[in-house]
């Protein structure tokens, strides 16, 4: 315990830089401007949308960056009948809201008024919103699927090992099996997967898993074991788009030896797809308050990320509102 509490206290000093192939591109204005609604979907996956009871700060949050979305000719789908048969069963879709009325002052929100449209594969616990896009396509539309990544469990952690065993296998075949279910439903819609941080794991699988898929966005994305690549289709990995913020931590180009995620490990693996890196640079004091509003850490956890901004600057918040900042949009909270 002494020995952790010491690296504990030296943590901004103990930072391994671990350079990446082609992961010194700054993106440019055109690629935030492409990409940024793919990371506002990708956190919209993360996030139960409380419209019914959330505080006023929390309506704003959700209703102008859906409503950005809407003009970019995007909406989430919300009805049943929207997501194909087969899958229905398996969609938690707008519930009506109770009689009850949160108390006042209170962040939560009873689980009637609570909008949370995701499907849920079955065994592994995985989330993932849907969203379509009616615009901006040359076939007149595109299919979203954005994954929650945020929170590890089994299936990720098989993703990070090398391939062998059944679970992530199987798991990736029900993937595969939602995607091919949505280009049956909406013909000719190209499919687009999203993911975040673990999810961005499971997105670069899915793309030497399933043919369908046509383009793959990750952000601040955890490395996949290169043995699910499949020895590495070139064409097909180009086609996998990842930001990250940089000095952020489970990307590998910064390596912190506190990593407070793995509990004094390091990370394994690197993303393989080429790289565009974000900088938050004089961002760090509102986006450390921005997480502690949005995370209740430990009292360890916390001190850690008073030292340190390596997990912050990981976080969905810290995606968001960076590219947010980058684009000059002026979104309330």
């Amino acid at each position: 315990m002494r020995q952790k509490l010491l690296l504990f206290l030296l943590a901004p000093l103990l930072v391994v830089a671990s350079a990446l192939p082609g992961a010194d591109q700054r993106a440019t204005q055109e690629q935030l401007s492409d990409y940024y609604p793919y990371a506002l979907m990708s956190y919209l996956s993360e996030t139960d949308i409380v419209l019914g009871c959330g505080t006023l700060e929390q309506q704003l949050f959700f209703i102008f960056r859906l409503s950005y979305l809407g003009d970019q000719g995007i909406r989430m789908l919300v009805d049943a009948e929207d997501i194909p048969a087969s899958w229905r069963a398996h969609f938690t879709h707008v519930r009506p809201p109770d009689e009850h009325v949160a108390d006042s002052g209170s962040n939560q929100c009873p689980s009637g008024n609570q909008l949370v449209d995701q499907i849920t594969l079955p065994d592994s616990g995985i989330t993932a919103s849907v969203f379509v896009r009616t615009v901006g396509s040359a076939s007149g539309g595109r299919i979203i699927v954005a994954f929650s990544g945020e929170q590890p469990n089994s299936f990720y952690q098989c993703l990070l090992s090398e391939p062998g065993g059944p679970c992530a296998e199987q798991q990736l075949q029900s993937v595969a099996n939602l995607v091919r279910a949505f280009t049956e439903e909406y013909p000719g819609y190209p499919v687009d997967v999203v993911g975040y941080s673990h999810s961005g794991a499971l997105v670069q699988a899915l793309m030497f898993a399933s043919p369908l898929i046509d383009q793959a966005y990750i952000f601040n994305s955890y490395g996949v074991h290169p043995g699910w690549l499949n020895g590495g289709d070139d064409e097909r990995q180009s086609r996998i788009h990842h930001v990250y913020i940089e000095g952020s931590l489970l990307y590998g180009q910064d390596y912190n030896i506190l990593n407070r995620y793995s509990r004094w490990q390091l990370p394994q693996h690197k993303v393989f797809a080429s790289s565009v890196a974000l900088s938050a640079k004089g961002m760090e004091p509102n986006l450390r308050q921005i997480y502690r509003i949005n995370h209740h850490d430990s009292w360890l956890d916390t001190f850690y990320n008073l030292m340190s901004t390596t997990w912050v600057l990981h976080s969905k918040e810290a995606v968001l509102r960076t590219f947010e900042a980058q684009l000059g949009l002026d979104f309330p909270w």
